[in-house]
């Protein structure tokens, strides 16, 4: 149980502007999923979690930090260690008895307009337009730290008995000595996320007379902020990185007559870029050495353009119960944008892959059919 707030306020100055403001507290309960997942397992590879990995190389790229590269010395990893051939075990599951609530604050500002401006346009004329500023915080937010951040938190504290130290072995003997075993990985409350940014509405509609009726709608979110604290003093910002852009837009076109409805819509994915932390990782340096590229250099892509999907469909009102659509997502079959990538082999493949985000499709161009209705 919790208790929240909420308080809200809305002005309107004219028949056409109006302001309003809303201010409050929301909390979340932890899912059954998240309380009650069952341990379950996967594997990863000692490069990608293991921060011990050539430190002394790392250190002087400015890859780790000198705490990290003191903690894995204090831990009897040496410098040049360079981790082990096996993948280590990443076992996860719920959080029961250790879970509490996610709470948040969160803040919003709008203005709106709805000019009439039937006089000035075409008879039948109206729009309406709405600017939405937002804040939101969550704290002790309910999530999987994944294995390479608990080792990392490991490594960069300063903390004597760090509790992340205690979610993880290491191989004592073998081939493999050194190396990451495996990882418990829970759910838990991470310290806090905010985010902040700027949300656009439009809508105008038309009248057309005998010729039916036009509808436009447009939605664009640009993205301010959205940081991440998965502990205290570790805020890494997403923003504009691939997955987490910092433009978005729907634009959606409909031409309505007796029944008939022609629809058009256009989802704009903004341009996204990893390069900061390419440069963090390589010391500055968004190259590296490779002796399987021609002038023994490798400088990859991770910046992605902006993204267009297109799509049509046509419906048909049958008896005001039914509605049948036929249409096609993803008009001209656009893939997701394609960024550098390295598989690890003898010689290295280097190549290209799909960028990873959920606003990319992955499905190319498909048709559908739909009947909605009510008995």
């Amino acid at each position: 149980s919790d208790t929240t707030w909420k308080v809200g306020a809305d002005w309107a100055v004219t028949d056409w502007l109006r302001f309003r403001g809303t201010w409050g507290t929301s909390f979340r309960a932890p899912a059954l999923f998240e309380l009650f997942l069952q341990d379950q397992t996967g594997f990863l590879g000692q490069q990608a979690i293991d921060p011990c990995i050539q430190t002394a190389a790392r250190l002087a790229s400015g890859a780790i930090s000198q705490r990290i590269f003191d903690n894995c010395a204090a831990d009897g990893i040496g410098p040049n260690f360079a981790g082990g051939f096996g993948p280590a075990v990443i076992a996860s599951g719920g959080g029961i008895g250790q879970l509490k609530p996610e709470t948040s604050n969160a803040g919003t500002v709008s203005g709106i307009l709805t000019p009439d401006l039937s006089r000035a346009l075409w008879g039948g004329f109206k729009t309406r337009l709405a600017v939405d500023y937002f804040d939101i915080e969550v704290k002790d937010e309910i999530t999987l730290l994944g294995a390479g951040n608990i080792l990392r938190g490991c490594y960069d504290s300063d903390v004597a008995d760090e509790p992340l130290c205690g979610l993880f072995t290491r191989t004592a003997a073998g081939p493999d000595a050194q190396s990451v075993a495996a990882v418990t990985d829970r759910y838990v409350n991470i310290s806090r996320q905010r985010n902040r940014g700027v949300d656009l509405s439009l809508a105008i509609d038309q009248d057309l007379g005998k010729l039916g009726s036009l509808a436009f709608r447009a939605q664009m979110t640009w993205q301010v902020k959205d940081k991440v604290s998965l502990f205290p003093g570790t805020d890494v910002d997403d923003n504009g990185k691939i997955g987490n852009p910092k433009w978005v837009g729907d634009f959606n076109l409909g031409w309505m007559k007796d029944g008939w409805t022609l629809f058009y819509g256009l989802d704009v994915t903004g341009a996204a870029s990893n390069e900061e932390d390419l440069l963090r990782a390589q010391g500055g340096d968004a190259c590296r050495t490779s002796s399987f590229r021609p002038g023994g250099r490798f400088c990859p892509d991770v910046s992605v353009p902006a993204t267009f999907y297109h799509s049509l469909s046509l419906s048909r009102d049958v008896a005001e119960r039914f509605r049948i659509t036929l249409g096609v997502a993803n008009l001209f079959d656009t893939p997701p944008p394609r960024v550098s990538t390295v598989v690890a082999a003898t010689p290295p493949v280097i190549g290209q892959a799909p960028a990873f985000g959920t606003q990319y499709d992955y499905l190319g161009r498909r048709f559908f059919l739909s009947v909605r209705g009510s008995l």
